[in-house]
């Protein structure tokens, strides 16, 4: 079957708010508050999209430990 609607919806949504923060860290700068406005936004509408994707049963639903570590060579 081919994607939710929906879902395609929100994608479009989401890259639309993307070049909106690209473009405006180009105009004003990375530090500017419109930045972070759209920052939060791409972040919210990824966050719901990821909330609407089904879960992929292959991967552990378990992190890996964090006492793991690792050698800088």
């Amino acid at each position: 079957m081919g994607k939710n609607v929906f879902t395609t919806l929100e994608e479009k949504e989401l890259e639309s708010l993307r070049q909106k923060m690209i473009e405006a860290a180009e105009l004003h700068g990375i530090e500017h508050p419109l930045v972070l406005h759209y920052s939060q936004k791409v972040d919210q509408k990824h966050n719901k999209l990821l909330e609407l994707k089904p879960k992929n049963k292959s991967l552990p639903s378990v992190p890996y430990s964090s006492q793991r570590t690792w050698q800088i060579i």
